[in-house]
């Protein structure tokens, strides 16, 4: 397994705001749906608690058993249904809400632009971590 080479994913949860909450590194070929259980734990974890009223994410957590377990917790998701899932009988996409996942895409370009991060000098989690936890608000990597 290669993590933090180039057959590794980053699976990244924020809050509204952008702030990184919880990050997970994976193989690069792993779903998304396995990891999203730790990636949620994570997040509850660092903010006391305290559930979101939304939850978006992207088609890779598309399943109907991750969105029975959000709404659970009380938490709307909002995942688009993939390509090849059978619709009809779904309630819709709510399309306005939708649009406020870009903050992840945006936290991610941001910790791109941190060379020591875009480039995965550090290749381990941990470190990794670190980096992008601090990366917004101080730009300063401890290792």
């Amino acid at each position: 397994m290669t993590r933090g080479g180039y057959g590794s994913k980053v699976h990244l949860m924020t809050d509204a705001g952008g702030l990184p909450l919880a990050v997970i590194l994976t193989q690069g070929n792993r779903n998304e749906c396995p990891v999203f259980d730790e990636l949620l734990e994570r997040t509850l974890l660092d903010t006391g608690g305290v559930a979101p009223q939304r939850l978006a994410a992207d088609r890779g957590y598309s399943s109907d058993k991750l969105r029975a377990k959000i709404a659970a917790l009380g938490i709307e998701p909002v995942i688009p249904y993939r390509k090849t899932e059978h619709v009809t009988d779904r309630p819709p996409l709510n399309e306005q809400a939708y649009k406020g996942r870009n903050v992840i895409e945006r936290c991610v370009g941001k910790l791109k632009e941190m060379r020591r991060i875009g480039t995965r000098y550090e290749s381990s989690l941990p470190i990794t971590w670190r980096c992008s936890r601090w990366a917004p608000s101080s730009c300063i990597c401890v290792h």
